[in-house]
Parts: C-alpha cells; sequence; structure tokens
C-alpha cells in the first residue's frame, strides 16, 4: 500500500513448504510512477524479517529471471546468497502438435509491438496457418 493514499501498489507472494520448511518469495510492484521509491525494497525487508522469525521455517528463498536488474538488485541487497544460476533457457516442443512450445525464460521482456520477439512472430503465423486449413 501506498503510504500517503492507501492505495494498492504491488503485491508479494509466498509459497511455503512446510514438508521442507522452505518458502519461496515473490514481488510485483505494479504502479510504475512508483518505481524506485523504496516501496519494495521497505516491504520486501520487512516481510523477510518477520519469515526469519517463524521457527518452522529454515530457509526463504526468491528467484527470478537474470533479466530483472530490479529483483537481482532486492535479492543482494537484502544479503540473501545465490543458489545457483541458470545460464541456458529451455525451450520445449512438440512435433505432432501445429504450434507448441514451452519455454523456460521471458520472451515478452525481449519483445515490443514493432519489434516482437521470434517466438510471438512464429505463434501468429502458426495459428493463421491452423485457421486456414479449416
Amino acid at each position: 500500500m501506498e503510504k500517503d493514499s492507501n492505495k494498492l501498489i504491488g503485491t508479494i507472494t509466498s509459497y511455503f513448504n512446510m514438508n521442507h520448511k522452505t518458502v519461496d518469495l515473490g514481488i510485483l510492484i505494479g504502479e510504475k510512477r512508483v518505481f524506485g521509491k523504496g516501496y519494495g525494497k521497505e516491504s520486501w525487508k520487512l516481510y523477510v524479517d518477520y519469515l526469519s522469525t517463524l521457527k518452522n521455517i529454515r530457509k526463504i528463498t526468491a528467484g527470478t529471471a537474470t533479466c530483472n536488474k530490479p529483483m537481482l538488485n532486492l535479492i543482494h541487497n537484502s544479503k540473501m546468497i545465490p543458489d545457483g544460476i541458470r545460464k541456458n533457457h529451455e525451450i520445449i516442443e512438440n512435433k505432432d502438435h501445429p504450434w507448441f512450445v514451452g519455454v523456460q525464460f521471458h520472451p515478452e521482456y525481449k519483445s515490443s509491438v514493432y519489434n516482437p520477439h521470434p517466438i510471438f512472430v512464429n505463434f501468429v503465423k502458426a495459428s493463421l496457418k491452423n485457421y486456414l486449413k479449416k
């Protein structure tokens, strides 16, 4: 919540795994006008500090794409230690389907309306081709 207006500006998600006694965190600040004002950092720190007091949690984790610099900075500044960094992204195809691709990266970060990522261009082409077959 924004301090002055009490307007919702973002969310923090937490996924608890009580079998492993872990919690995985994510954060999204959706209001661009408040980017860089410290709301994410303050919220993150308060929540991590709270979770650290819970006796049934042994590990707090967070993950992000390597292109998400604000999240990487937040993780680094909160003194979290990298467990691992995936250098290669994964792409999975199903050759028996007109167009099926699963990706383990974010092509939307490399796209714009005037310069779309090839994965989106090929999806539209395959969709049109499949539609015209009918």
